[in-house]
């Protein structure tokens, strides 16, 4: 996942406390695995970037001179996508499609260093 954000926050302390937001993209893959031979039923994978927005906060705390620790949730939302469904038996004319969402919650954690 990469992102352009920016944060806003306020200070208490040693700590600073934010909201974030702004634009993200993702790299999804999705399909079906593909089997182990000898099945009849070949695996079908794709890829795409999906780009969308983010939004989330968290806490950088101070713990020293150099070192601070951060936590952060981010939801990210990179749209929706279409797949054709294919009813049992396959090469029938019984096609369905199925929408998805694309959005998905990251928790991180973080151990960050400044060189002053």
């Amino acid at each position: 996942m990469g992102r352009c954000a920016g944060r806003i926050g306020a200070t208490t302390g040693p700590a600073l406390l934010y909201l974030t937001g702004g634009l993200a993209w993702v790299r999804l893959q999705d399909g079906v695995a593909p089997f182990s031979p000898p099945s009849p039923v070949p695996g079908s994978l794709s890829s795409k970037t999906g780009t969308g927005f983010t939004w989330g906060g968290g806490t950088e705390v101070a713990l020293d001179e150099h070192w601070s620790a951060k936590l952060e949730s981010l939801y990210v939302n990179s749209g929706t996508s279409t797949h054709v469904v294919f009813t049992p038996p396959v090469n029938t004319l019984g096609l369905t499609t199925a929408e998805f969402k694309e959005r998905f919650v990251i928790v991180r954690f973080g151990l960050n260093y400044a060189f002053n």
